[in-house]
């Protein structure tokens, strides 16, 4: 299995604050890691660093340090194509799920996880998130305590 760490994740395991929450993620984490691919995407990168430069977070230090146990996948030709389709499919059929103006970074990450899918047949890839609700329209997604 390949899962692949949508934003929210990517975030919350960056978050410098202890809490319960940061523990069992941090857990999964390495359980994770243990056993299966385990990666991201460079679009995660940039939405969750921009956000932690903007708040000035010592969040970019746990960020810098999740680089050295996960691969983070560059946006490639295929990826764009992909999400280009998947952007006009869901304007065509009424569920654009951000102003059409705007880069969607969901549509990003589900074209990538349709490449991966392409890439790795016969293995299953999932995205893992803290929230469905854009994922799942387009692409395999689960809450990350669900895998």
């Amino acid at each position: 299995m390949i899962i692949l760490l949508d934003s929210g994740v990517l975030g919350a395991l960056s978050n410098p604050n202890e809490s319960e929450i940061n523990a069992r993620l941090e857990q999964w984490l390495f359980n994770k890691i243990k056993w299966g691919s385990l990666i991201t995407s460079q679009v995660c990168k940039y939405e969750v660093k921009r956000s932690l430069l903007k708040i000035q977070s010592k969040g970019i230090n746990k960020l810098a340090d999740l680089e050295e146990l996960i691969d983070f996948i560059p946006i490639v030709d295929r990826d764009i194509e992909i999400a280009c389709e998947l952007w006009v499919k869901s304007i065509t059929e009424g569920i654009q799920v951000a102003p059409e103006r705007d880069i969607n970074f969901d549509i990003i990450l589900c074209a990538q996880w349709q490449r991966l899918q392409e890439e790795n047949p016969g293995r299953k890839v999932i995205i893992a998130t803290t929230n469905l609700r854009h994922l799942r329209r387009f692409a395999e997604a689960e809450l990350w305590e669900n895998l």
